[in-house]
């Protein structure tokens, strides 16, 4: 992936530390590597206002968070792991604003019909919200998806665009990314 100097110096990273989310890491590694960016490995443990729930024992959690900031430890890229509570794509996007992210970056189960409907799209909530460019990647689906280790190929970066001027902006992000 060739650079282009200063488009991406702080990734944020939202993993729900799933064996999916390993997929993303795949895409972080690239991007924080090919930018010199640094990376924020947030999880968020989803509460709702007003639910309380007496959460006393990260140990298992901060355990997984330390191995996903081991993995992802390269020569000039800065990884740190957050644990952040309450509703995921309002935190997501919170951290991005007070951490100033340049880009966010999260799976996407793809979920469609009663699923999506049912279950909601954190992923898409972020795309509404964000104050930066998100990159979504897909998790893989089927029974070898879990054990695929093949190398991060980018086929498509989309952008959607309505001609107004912020989407036009993100064009020509989406144009220097695909670079």
């Amino acid at each position: 992936m060739r650079r282009e100097p200063g488009l991406i110096k702080r990734i944020l990273f939202a993993t729900d530390l799933s064996f999916r989310a390993r997929h993303v890491e795949e895409h972080v590694a690239l991007f924080s590597q090919a930018y010199e960016a640094a990376v924020d490995v947030v999880h968020v443990l989803e509460l709702y206002p007003g639910v309380y729930v007496a959460v006393q024992d990260h140990s298992e959690t901060d355990g997984l968070l330390a191995e996903v900031v081991e993995r992802l430890r390269a020569p000039g890229v800065s990884v740190t792991a957050h644990q952040e509570t309450g509703i995921p794509s309002r935190q997501i996007c919170e951290f991005a604003v007070e951490h100033h992210a340049d880009l966010i970056m999260l799976g996407t189960h793809g979920r469609t019909g009663l699923d999506h409907i049912l279950l909601g799209s954190t992923a898409e909530q972020v795309l509404t919200m964000a104050p930066c460019p998100v990159f979504t990647v897909r998790a893989p689906k089927g029974p070898d998806a879990r054990y695929n280790n093949a190398p991060v190929v980018l086929e498509q970066v989309i952008v959607p665009v309505d001609f107004s001027d912020c989407s036009l902006d993100a064009l020509e992000y989406g144009t220097q990314l695909a670079k």
